[in-house]
């Protein structure tokens, strides 16, 4: 997903974790991506705490780009 973004010249203000900590968040601004490996998805349960936000829906072919 990053690279695709970079060759649409979108550019990640702010980038933290790694693979090994089993979470990466990548701000954009506007958008915060947060990738978990399944543990820590559960651990932090972040759909708990944005249950009301709006949900966006995410094509697959967007992350198989990346």
């Amino acid at each position: 997903m990053e690279v695709r973004l970079k060759q649409e010249s979108v550019r990640t203000y702010r980038k933290s974790g790694d693979p090994e900590s089993g979470w990466i968040i990548l701000d954009y601004f506007d958008l915060v991506v947060h990738l978990f490996t399944p543990d820590v998805r559960a651990y932090y349960d972040l759909e708990r705490l944005w249950r009301d936000a709006p949900h966006i829906a995410v094509d697959d072919s967007v992350a198989r780009t990346g």
